[in-house]
């Protein structure tokens, strides 16, 4: 348990550092998108590209799972419980209510306008944001909880 605490910690350490880790690969994917439809390509053809260029981030899978793994056996080893429970009911409902935040609006790709329209929504979005920092410092306030206790409080 200590071990993944101090993982986790250097993960979101890095996180607070760099911005973003996915940053790079949205606007990829986007410009790779827009490019599919200037060529004309189907729907299927686009999915399939896609999904050929972001493969590796299916690794990201294990990562998710990890965490969740992570602070169920943290509620064995919390004395308070309250920082656990909170983290666990936020990444719930951020996962749970993932899906109606993203995309309000579709842009139709298949026309100029919505391709110009979707590339400047994917150019406005920022590598760092203050709700960012914030969650971030939030995350590294709970690792180093936790290495406290796994430390000094529980030996």
């Amino acid at each position: 348990m200590l071990f993944w605490t101090v993982v986790f910690f250097t993960f979101y350490l890095v996180i607070f550092a760099k911005g973003n880790p996915m940053y790079n690969n949205i606007i990829k994917t986007g410009e790779l998108t827009i490019k599919l439809y200037e060529q004309g390509k189907t729907e299927k053809e686009i999915n399939k590209e896609l999904f050929d260029n972001n493969w590796p981030y299916l690794f990201y899978i294990p990562l998710v799972l990890g965490t969740f793994i992570y602070y169920i056996n943290a509620l064995t080893v919390d004395i308070y419980k309250y920082p656990t429970i909170g983290i666990l009911v936020y990444l719930i409902f951020t996962m749970a209510f993932s899906k109606y935040s993203n995309n309000k609006s579709k842009n139709d790709l298949t026309t100029e306008g919505g391709r110009q329209k979707y590339r400047e929504q994917l150019y406005k979005i920022r590598k760092r944001t203050f709700k960012g920092m914030i969650k971030q410092l939030i995350f590294l306030s709970y690792y180093g909880y936790m290495f406290y206790l796994l430390v000094f409080v529980i030996r």
